[in-house]
């Protein structure tokens, strides 16, 4: 299911930044476990985290609207 999202600069900011630390977070639970399983479940998560932030990076960050002092919706 593919489903798009708009989200103005702030919280592009606020969600690159928590998809980041949760995937700092991930990479340091990986190297303090040992059960294969659950490492095999860290792994898969940090590869769909890695995937999000590929594309938080990869979407153009919309012209701020200085009249206004918001930001276009940013589409996802």
């Amino acid at each position: 299911m593919s489903r798009r999202l708009e989200l103005n600069d702030d919280e592009t900011q606020e969600l690159d930044l928590s998809i980041k630390q949760a995937l700092g977070s991930s990479q340091a639970e990986l190297n303090h476990t040992q059960a294969a399983a659950y490492k095999d479940r860290i792994k898969d998560r940090i590869r769909l985290l890695e995937q999000i932030v590929a594309k938080l990076d990869a979407s153009p960050a919309p012209a701020a609207t200085k009249t206004t002092g918001e930001a276009r919706p940013r589409s996802l």
